[in-house]
């Protein structure tokens, strides 16, 4: 077991490439307004899409040697959960400013 537990594997370093479209739709998002979903419908969904799907495929490179090789690269593990939770993340923000409410909130009426 703790001979497959290692440092890091070159994809944690490639999956951060697939970060970089949704960093930029954040911080370039901002001034274009791409992240208001009222104003620009139709350009704000496939920007939104490809952003959000490059952050999941990044995390699937990045925990591709646990799940493929049954090895523990450390940081790999910890590039795939941070990508992972900041693709769950945007979708619950998306999804909130969508429906105007706590998407997490089971209560009747919520939308």
């Amino acid at each position: 077991m703790l001979s497959k537990i290692s440092i890091m594997d070159w994809r944690a370093i490639a999956a951060l490439g697939f970060a970089l479209p949704y960093l930029a739709l954040t911080l370039v998002g901002e001034q274009f307004g791409w992240l208001e979903l009222s104003t620009s419908d139709a350009l704000t969904s496939p920007i939104t899409i490809v952003a959000l799907g490059c952050l999941l495929a990044g995390a699937a490179l990045a925990l591709a040697p646990v799940l493929q090789d049954g090895t523990y690269p450390v940081l790999n593990i910890l590039v795939g959960a941070a990508m992972l939770i900041g693709f769950a993340w945007a979708v619950l923000v998306l999804a909130q400013a969508r429906y105007g409410c706590d998407p997490m909130n089971v209560l009747p009426g919520c939308g």
